[in-house]
């Protein structure tokens, strides 16, 4: 910070030395080390501001020479006058300050007529007579016009960057502006006024537009005389012969335009809303329905009568009596069975009339219930009450009789005994009607006799999840319980139908597990077919997932045949090819071919980037089927810009560096330029391109198809060429690395060297007074995170959690103590808190 500022004149503020002085305060030695670029730098800093303008100083570190130059900000003085020099008068020919507006009559600005030679930002583009939005007629000029006022030119001038330039048919230009909307129709020719960029002369001309004042009545002429609204041009604006015809519920073609808000709403379903004359979607004397085929308003759909609700009497519908009268339509689907009124779950009583009721109060209950998403019989005292009744009562709608045909769902009443019917319920019956699928008895097949397998775990049996005893889980990968149903091997296991594959899978991230195959059914011949076959899993073999290395090799019959599109079969747990196929077989017609391009990696052979390794077949082209990476992993064969001196491994034996291998050694290079920034490992070097760029916003590009998105996993920009991190030399005194993530809006708390004092408290991230959200974290999101995690030791982490700066820490003792919070400014230390804190 240039010392605090106090090398320089312009920066100094005196503390306990006086700016300008020696250390001990006795000579005066002046600002001969001010190397701050930003502050004024003359010889004779009492000349600023003095009067006179200084050239040298006449720089915006300077002020302008303190405003000496310009006569808007030049003050006189006790020695000096403005504008002159030994007397003599020179005006401001060095104003240089460009917030200074400079003209040879200042009056021409903001007169209502643009002038170039003051259309600029220091005169405010000419006072805002160049815009239409800022213009402002005087009593010489109009606005819009030209000097003369004899012809309209527009604003095309208008330089404001907070505006648009208009020409003279963009806007409303017009000799009296004050003549809009003042009660009287101006319908001059050529004055614009009754347009549509004048908003109809401000709604004068159009009586429900119009608004009087108390200089004009609307629809009066010039002299008082009444001659209503013969110019009113206005298209929004309603022009009907007879204004009740709008919104009577009958659909009048006159009026069904966007100005009279298309009749009203009468001629389409969604807005009509019938009265005592009219009746919405009939004819005029409501003889026939007509149906909404003339609604014509663009947010509603025309709908024919077959197509929508249409009743002689809309507020009949949820009135609480179940209108049946035939040919109604009251109590169908398009009518929501008569708004709900005929069946018990749906109606609602009103003032005038009980639900279940005739139309003179006789009791007639639901009969005509037809919704067949509803219990015809909801309310019978026949449901739930122990006493399984017929289909009418035992089925979903109705809760399988309110539960009374299960042993598990049926709950016996004073008089009635579950199980027991007939016509005083004394019959034993059983449950042998039982149809609810939720508590239909738990039959356990004859096979599974000898398996621990209940009523309770029997659900777990054929699930798609092999329950192998491992983690806590039931052991039914044994034969006496048909090795879990086949859920323990890719070629039995089954995915439960109607959800998500779960065969293969981790239930808790859905990711791959594989299979724990213990079945000699699918063991057995795999093992036979290959006796000298050395793997880890034989119930890998066959299972529709190329496995590669040492499963795709003769002895194991090349992974089963995972490997070929050729030899493969798909399993319920894994479909062929669906990460590549590896075929080495020579007997499989797709031997010896490059794999297919995915397009979720970006391998290619030829395109300059070694693609040799990976978790899928798809990025492993380094290959003498792919003509080695189409010679991408040479030096001698790659032909690219593209071409890397650290990331090659030469497998071509007739290339002539053969053997060679680049210095960037990782895992698998697939990895590098995927999108997601690898900082662990050797991803994240200057041999391995700092993981392809991966880990620097400015480099990292993301694969169209890919699962990676840049930033979603947070860059570790170590590129020291990167442009967050330009300026950062290793002489700093911050040495955190990388240094883009001081300042960057998220606290480096739990990583060395970013929160500490020569760092800044890691750019002020960590103190809620100093944070600043960045690019790609905002100053609350750690704490977002840290609670989420559920890390017990994040539980009560707040603002000052990790500040530590003394600046605006909070300190806390244990036992009970005073807790106080302290903010530093620049002239002391203020209290802002007090109060005991038992931790």
């Amino acid at each position: 910070g240039w010392d605090g500022g106090d090398c320089c004149f312009s920066t100094c503020v005196s503390g306990n030395y006086s700016c300008g002085n020696n250390t001990d305060n006795t000579v005066v030695i002046g600002f001969p080390f001010c190397n701050d670029p930003s502050a004024c730098i003359v010889p004779d800093f009492d000349a600023i501001g003095d009067a006179i303008c200084n050239p040298v100083a006449n720089t915006e570190n300077c002020g302008w020479d303190g405003g000496d130059c310009c006569n808007a900000t030049c003050v006189n003085t006790a020695t000096a006058s403005c504008g002159r020099v030994n007397g003599t008068i020179i005006g401001y020919p060095q104003c240089l300050d460009p917030n200074v507006c400079i003209a040879a009559d200042v009056s021409v600005v903001g007169n209502g007529f643009c002038d170039n030679s003051t259309n600029k930002r220091s005169c405010d583009w000419d006072g805002g007579d160049c815009c239409a939005e800022t213009c402002q007629s005087d009593t010489t000029s109009t606005c819009g016009y030209n000097a003369d006022g004899s012809a309209i030119i527009g604003f095309e001038q208008c330089r404001d960057p907070a505006y648009e330039p208009t020409s003279a048919d963009e806007t409303c230009i017009v000799p009296d502006p004050s003549a809009l909307g003042n009660g009287y129709c101006n319908t001059r020719n050529n004055t614009f006024y009754n347009t549509a960029l004048c908003d109809w002369d401000g709604g004068d001309c159009c009586a429900s537009t119009c608004v009087s004042t108390p200089a004009h009545l609307c629809g009066d002429s010039a002299s008082n005389v009444s001659i209503g609204f013969p110019n009113c041009n206005d298209p929004d604006v309603c022009l009907a012969a007879d204004p009740s015809i709008v919104g009577n519920g009958f659909c009048d073609n006159s009026t069904n335009k966007r100005s009279c808000d298309w009749d009203g709403g009468d001629c389409c379903a969604a807005t009509c809303v019938s009265s005592a004359n009219f009746s919405c979607g009939f004819n005029a004397d409501k003889t026939a329905v007509t149906g909404f085929l003339r609604c014509l308003d663009p947010d509603h759909e025309p709908t024919a009568a077959g197509e929508t609700c249409i009743v002689e009497d809309q507020f009949a519908l949820g009135n609480g009596y179940c209108n049946t009268l035939n040919n109604t339509g009251y109590n169908t689907a398009l009518c929501n069975w008569d708004g709900g009124d005929c069946c018990a779950a749906t109606c609602e009583s009103t003032d005038t009339q009980e639900c279940g009721f005739s139309a003179t109060n006789v009791s007639i209950g639901f009969a005509n219930c037809r919704n067949p998403d509803i219990c015809p019989v909801e309310g019978s005292p026949r449901l739930s009450d122990a006493v399984c009744d017929d289909d009418t009562y035992n089925n979903l709608l109705c809760g399988w009789d309110g539960g009374d045909c299960c042993e598990s769902s049926c709950e016996s009443t004073d008089n009635v005994t579950c199980g027991y019917g007939g016509v005083n319920g004394t019959t034993p019956i059983g449950f042998s009607r039982c149809r609810d699928p939720d508590n239909r008895p738990v039959v356990i097949p004859p096979g599974l006799a000898n398996c621990s397998v209940d009523a309770d775990t029997f659900e777990l049996f054929a699930n798609g999840i092999c329950d192998n005893g491992l983690g806590g889980t039931e052991m039914f990968n044994t034969a006496v319980c048909a090795w879990d149903g086949g859920d323990c091997c890719a070629q039995t296991c089954v995915n439960p139908p109607e959800s998500d594959p779960v065969c293969g899978l981790d239930t808790d991230d859905g990711s791959s597990i594989g299979f724990f195959c213990l079945d000699p059914s699918v063991m057995d011949p795999i093992t036979d077919r290959n006796p000298s076959c050395q793997v880890p899993s034989h119930s890998f073999i066959g299972d529709g997932y190329c496995d590669g290395g040492r499963y795709n090799v003769h002895n194991c019959s090349w992974d089963g045949g995972d490997c070929c599109d050729d030899t493969c079969n798909s399993t319920t747990a894994y479909v062929c090819g669906q990460e590549g196929y590896d075929c080495q077989d020579p007997g499989a017609f797709d031997y010896g071919l490059c794999p297919n391009y995915d397009p979720k990696y970006k391998a290619r052979t030829g395109n300059g980037v070694c693609d040799q390794s990976g978790a899928s077949v798809a990025v492993r082209l380094n290959r003498a089927a792919c003509d080695w990476d189409g010679g991408d992993c040479c030096p001698s064969t790659c032909n690219s810009t593209l071409c890397s001196s650290t990331i090659f491994w030469c497998n071509d034996p007739n290339a002539s560096d053969y053997g060679t291998v680049g210095t960037c050694s990782v895992p698998f290079t697939s990895y590098l330029g995927d999108g997601a920034c690898d900082e662990d490992g050797a991803y994240n070097t200057e041999a391995c391109g700092w993981d392809g760029g991966d880990c620097c916003a400015s480099s990292c590009v993301e694969l169209v198809e890919s699962s990676y998105t840049c930033g979603n996993r947070r860059f570790v920009c170590l590129d020291p060429n990167a442009p967050e991190n330009a300026g950062v030399s290793n002489t700093s005194a911050c040495q955190a690395a990388p240094a883009s993530h001081v300042g960057d809006g998220y606290c480096d708390f739990d990583e060395p060297g970013f929160n500490r004092h020569r760092c800044g408290w890691d750019g002020g991230d960590c103190c809620p007074e100093t944070c600043q959200d960045g690019n790609q974290y905002t100053c609350d999101q750690l704490l977002e995170l840290l609670r989420d995690s559920g890390d017990p030791q994040y539980a009560d982490v707040n603002n000052y959690s990790f500040c530590l700066d003394p600046n605006f820490r909070q300190t806390t003792t244990t036992a009970s103590t005073t807790t106080v919070a302290t903010t530093t400014t620049g002239t002391g230390t203020t209290t802002t808190g007090t109060g005991t804190t038992t931790t």
